[in-house]
């Protein structure tokens, strides 16, 4: 025995949902080809770490049993972890205590476009089209998170700009589902254009912006379960004066 956890025994569970309404109107009037539509989208990232609360990692070395030479220079290829398991010297140890295990987060999204496909000339169509979304930042459910408020006065150090604040209305709270303003500058141009050189050749090209999420809104590792749950990890050191 050399850790008292085995590599992969750190409890996790976790599904994912997508509720997606989706709709277009198609409408054809002499040379123009008229799409219209909209998007409503619901993502769900519901997580479990660490289910019973908590996580320890004991670490043992030789080197609590291990013995001396002459000079009192430790013989590292003597002792054993398990005998310093047997008495109890432990050699490091990792200890996080969470008092929120559980997340359901909530990411909303929103869009609506329109596009023109103009029939210019016989060889000759062009489309033309605008994209609109919003992408609303992460919430939790039952507001289970906290983030870190660089100006909010914190009276354990005199008053000094930097708090935890916990999301939701409780005490300490931001009174609010996240401290992330929703960004409505997401317009997205589409154009296009398809030329028929002969009756083999067609030269196509197309221009657009998009519009992703990442970060404190979503999409990328660790944002499903928001900027951060409440808990504590310490990593116990030992201090000796015999080095060892």
């Amino acid at each position: 025995i050399t850790q008292w956890r085995g590599t992969d025994a750190r409890a996790f569970t976790e599904y994912l949902n997508n509720y997606t309404v989706q709709d277009n109107l198609n409408w054809s009037r002499g040379r123009h080809t008229l799409t219209f539509g909209f998007q409503a989208q619901r993502m769900d990232a519901d997580e479990r770490e660490r289910t019973y609360g908590s996580l320890a990692t004991f670490g043992f070395s030789n080197a609590q049993t291990a013995g001396f030479n002459a000079a009192g220079t430790l013989l590292t290829t003597t002792g054993n972890a398990y005998a310093s398991f047997l008495l109890g010297e432990l050699n490091a140890t990792t200890v996080v205590q969470d008092s929120q295990v559980a997340t359901s987060g909530r990411f909303y999204a929103y869009a609506g476009w329109a596009q023109d496909d103009f029939k210019v000339r016989p060889n000759l169509t062009l489309n033309l089209g605008l994209r609109y979304d919003i992408m609303k930042p992460y919430t939790e459910v039952y507001d289970r998170w906290s983030f870190m408020d660089p100006t909010l006065p914190n009276p354990a150090v005199g008053g000094y700009p930097g708090a935890l604040v916990f999301a939701g209305d409780g005490p300490n709270s931001c009174h609010c589902r996240t401290p992330i303003n929703t960004y409505y500058g997401a317009i997205g141009p589409r154009l296009g254009l398809a030329y028929g050189l002969n009756e083999r050749t067609v030269v196509r090209a197309a221009y657009g912006i998009n519009y992703s999420r990442r970060g404190a809104v979503g999409g990328r590792a660790g944002a499903r379960n928001g900027t951060g749950t409440l808990g504590l990890s310490a990593n116990a050191s030992f201090p000796s004066a015999n080095t060892f």
